[in-house]
């Protein structure tokens, strides 16, 4: 059973994620930066389209973080007495 300071210091893992995650401030000037960009190429995106575009390149952010992660958290095989 665990003690209750042990479930009251956050793991390694989330003080990560909570390192990569970003503020509800944050995102939204992000999402306002992107469609400022898709607008600034074309004026007369509806609001769908540019809706999509801006979802698109969310993910895409999102999965660049993902594959760093992975790639980082898999170095450790590659090193002979450490993973």
């Amino acid at each position: 059973m665990q003690d209750s300071k042990e479930l009251d210091n956050p793991s390694k893992l989330l003080q990560m994620v909570e390192a990569i995650a970003i503020k509800p401030e944050d995102a939204k000037h992000i999402v306002s930066g992107y469609k400022k960009a898709a607008l600034k190429k074309n004026a007369t995106l509806p609001e769908y389209e540019l809706q999509k575009i801006v979802a698109k390149k969310i993910v895409n952010r999102y999965s660049s973080y993902s594959a760093l992660s992975g790639g980082v958290t898999s170095l450790s095989s590659f090193v002979p007495g450490v993973g």
